[in-house]
């Protein structure tokens, strides 16, 4: 008797799945021109612009600072004047008596590198340390962009230690 009923119940719905309505086709639409409605203008408003307030004009002046781009220029120089030039190295090493210093900067797709190799050296009045070598380099900067990106770590450290330089 039950599987009687499942089978009466389960054609019911067999049926009732496949009977449905035929499928209708899709309504055609077609494009008709946006009518825009006219827009009455009930007042124009004009707006006047505001006077320009004039300011005491000041003469700036930009110039370029210039330096020397050749690391060469540190050749024979003291711990001194390598300060007071570049200033402080971001690095520096000892490896006995002999100091390297290096210095970084950013510059276009690259960075830049200068090294300064320090020396004692024997004075009339004792020992004083003196840049013996110099080694500007870089992985991706041709030689005139280093040449460039060291005349710019020179002007950095010029305007750090001067600001009425910039």
């Amino acid at each position: 008797m039950i599987t009687r009923f499942f089978l009466f119940t389960g054609l019911t719905f067999l049926l009732a799945a496949c009977g449905g309505q035929p499928d209708k086709p899709a309504p055609v639409t077609t494009s008709t021109p946006e009518v825009v409605p006219e827009v009455e203008v009930i007042e124009e408003v004009v707006v006047e612009p505001k006077p320009k307030v004039k300011l005491e004009e000041e003469e700036v002046v930009l110039r370029v600072i210039e330096v020397d781009d050749n690391p060469d220029q540190f050749l024979g120089a003291s711990l001194s004047m390598v300060n007071e030039t570049i200033g402080a190295p971001i690095f520096a090493r000892r490896d006995g008596q002999i100091e390297v210093w290096q210095y970084r900067r950013e510059w276009k797709e690259g960075v830049c590198h200068l090294d300064l190799f320090l020396y004692p050296v024997s004075t009339t009045i004792g020992t004083d340390i003196k840049v013996k070598f110099t080694d500007l380099r870089s992985q991706f900067l041709t030689e005139d962009e280093q040449r460039a990106c060291f005349a710019e770590m020179l002007r950095d450290h010029m305007r750090h230690s001067n600001p009425q330089t910039s």
